[in-house]
């Protein structure tokens, strides 16, 4: 079956569940509203219509918000193709980590072969139409499920997961069931080690040389 719009019928569709035990989710956020300065909240559900729509958004009143199972799979979906990031651009930002504290969540998994009858392909979570999963979300959303896990199209080992939660559109500092905290990028070691992979990172200006006294 071609990649298609959803099935009417869902209910069968293979899932998965976030528990307490999993390891956290990773998304990262800008510290502050680029156009009146105030401070952004961790969470933050997009939804449709949208000027920047995200490849789940579902229609308001519901919304996605999207984090990744690992730090360097949030770096490449903020940044995307860029090679080293401006120093500036990453210290406006900071990495939100999620761990569930509720209970067992439900979400549609995308990555299962039994996905694959329902008429879901690689082109769903990679390709550049995005009124197609975003009719997917709505439909897995009206279905019952609390979101999403697909594979993160700008990851090319295909190894990080990119997980769509449903929920009210708008911000949020923390939703129901999860523990967050929030830390700065620029000074983060792992993150830095594993983004380094995949060729990016921060980009050094002069100025962050050390400068010492010219020889006499």
């Amino acid at each position: 079956m071609p990649d298609t719009d959803p099935p009417a019928d869902l209910t069968a569709f293979p899932s998965t569940e976030l528990r307490p035990s999993d390891p956290p989710l990773y998304r990262i956020v800008q510290a502050r509203d680029p156009e009146t300065g105030e401070p952004r909240t961790p969470w933050f559900f997009s939804s449709l219509p949208s000027e920047r729509q995200g490849r789940f958004d579902p229609p308001t009143p519901d919304g996605s918000c999207y984090l990744s199972d690992r730090m360097s799979g949030a770096w490449l979906e903020v940044f995307r193709n860029a090679g080293l990031v401006d120093r500036e651009d990453v210290e406006r930002r900071r990495l939100v980590r999620a761990s569930r504290s509720g209970g067992p969540v439900k979400v549609a998994n995308l990555r299962a072969p039994q996905a694959r009858p329902f008429g879901v392909t690689n082109d769903l979570v990679a390709g550049d139409d995005y009124a197609r999963p975003q009719a997917w979300a709505a439909a897995l959303r009206a279905c019952g499920f609390k979101g999403l896990v697909a594979t993160a199209r700008h990851d090319p080992t295909a190894s990080a997961l990119n997980v769509a939660l449903f929920g009210r559109a708008g911000a949020r500092t923390r939703p129901s069931g999860w523990h967050t905290e929030v830390g700065p990028l620029i000074s983060n070691a792992a993150l830095m080690n594993e983004v380094a992979q995949f060729g990016t990172g921060i980009l050094t200006r002069p100025y962050d040389v050390p400068l010492t006294d010219p020889p006499d």
